[in-house]
């Protein structure tokens, strides 16, 4: 069963594994709304996509960047990165002075990185509980598995 809506949904980047759609444009007071399509094709290298494809990655790469979206909206996530031994590694101490100094770093380190998103997988292929735990209600993914909507907020 495809995800509703997606085959309307204009993409806006072709990658070799992923494509990158639109589902609301950005304007003046809102970031808008883009989804990455994860499938289960992969490239090796300079070769681009390969003609096979590998079971379920597309679910497995959607599931891992859920992960780091997790992590980049948690305040702590911003606190640990803000230590001498991340910052000794940049060289340039301009760069280095300006993102220790930078508004948005101050405010993620209070609330997180402003980031949403929902997650989906296949029901018949993937655990049955969402990333914290809880039980969680899959939708079938067709033949693009690992479809996230990307939300800024």
């Amino acid at each position: 069963m495809p995800i509703p809506g997606l085959a309307k949904t204009p993409i806006i980047y072709v990658g070799s594994v992923k494509n990158l759609r639109r589902r609301k444009p950005a304007t003046a007071k809102s970031p808008g709304i883009l989804w990455f399509e994860y499938t289960d094709d992969y490239s090796v290298f300079d070769y681009g996509k390969m003609p096979d494809r590998i079971p379920d990655k597309g679910a497995a790469a959607a599931m891992m960047t859920a992960v780091l979206f997790e992590q980049a909206a948690t305040p702590s996530t911003w606190r640990a990165f803000d230590v001498p031994e991340t910052w000794g590694q940049i060289k340039d101490k301009g760069l280095r002075e300006e993102l220790r100094n930078s508004p948005v770093l101050a405010e993620w380190k209070k609330t997180g990185a402003p980031t949403h998103y929902l997650h989906r997988w296949r029901s018949d292929s993937l655990p049955q509980e969402n990333l914290h735990g809880r039980e969680a209600e899959p939708k079938a993914m067709g033949p693009r598995m690992g479809a996230q909507d990307m939300e800024r907020t």
